[in-house]
């Protein structure tokens, strides 16, 4: 794995053995064994878009694969991320190819803030988003991260997808649980990323109470933690860029709505958020 991060020639050596890391993934007996072959694996396509496209498709759907019969192995999903946004810049075609085959594994690798989808993990949406010892929430942080991953780029046909898979209520709720920020800062990310930043602005949007809920979260989110070492201003999505974000479509919305601003601003006093 070290000789790989940030070495191209190591990684095209151990390229030619993918199958073999894949097929090692397949049999390991527990999440800490898999985790070490997953690291290897993010490790050869890390930041290599020449790899990722090299990979072609049969290496998502392979990861899915292994993914359906190894329930809520995080690890997995970390080197999903390195393929489908090699260097921070998606690669569309596995985007595509990803949505599509989680999908269609939906009951058994798709685990997102609503009832049905804890369901069939065997949890309770209450248990997921307010117990810290809930074996599941780590995966789902890592599911959330991924889908957030997946509308990068705007595309509007993922976009929609990601909305009916995501709605603003769930994330709404989610956000003013108890849920870990590894679970809430995803949910800001496809907030702005699936209905915001987005290549069609979805009808009422920037109207919607729950919108501006999920931006007020976001804001104070941003002020208690500007000067301290939260795990979010380590994200991908980085403090710095996230209040730049937060801060032009605040500004936007409002600009854009015109008539209507005033009375926005009137709702807002008045509580709804």
């Amino acid at each position: 794995r070290a000789l790989c991060l940030g070495n191209a020639d190591a990684q095209a050596e151990m390229f030619d053995h993918i199958s073999l890391f894949t097929q090692l993934l397949k049999v390991c007996p527990s999440h800490d064994a898999a985790a070490r072959v997953c690291e290897l694996l993010k490790a050869i396509f890390l930041d290599n878009r020449q790899l990722c496209i090299a990979a072609e498709q049969g290496a998502i759907r392979r990861l899915v694969s292994i993914l359906v019969s190894k329930r809520g192995y995080s690890c997995i999903l970390g080197v999903l991320h390195a393929l489908i946004v090699p260097g921070n810049i998606p690669l569309r075609r596995m985007q595509n190819q990803l949505i599509r085959l989680l999908e269609s594994n939906a009951d058994s690798v798709l685990l997102l803030p609503n009832s049905n989808s804890c369901a069939n993990f065997g949890i309770s949406l209450n248990s997921l988003l307010n117990d810290p010892e809930c074996e599941f929430t780590q995966y789902c942080g890592a599911m959330l991260s991924l889908v957030a991953d997946i509308i990068l780029g705007r595309h509007h046909a993922t976009e929609s997808k990601i909305r009916s898979l995501v709605p603003l209520q769930d994330i709404v709720f989610s956000l003013f649980s108890n849920a870990p920020m590894s679970c809430k800062e995803p949910l800001i990310r496809i907030a702005i990323q699936g209905y915001l930043d987005v290549e069609s602005l979805p009808s009422g949007v920037l109207v919607s109470p729950m919108m501006w809920r999920i931006i007020n979260f976001a804001s104070a989110t941003l002020s208690q933690d500007a000067h301290s070492s939260s795990s979010l201003q380590n994200s991908d999505y980085g403090l710095g860029e996230f209040a730049s974000e937060i801060h032009s479509i605040h500004a936007g919305s409002v600009v854009s709505l015109g008539d209507n601003s005033k009375q926005l601003g009137r709702d807002l006093c008045d509580g709804c958020l």
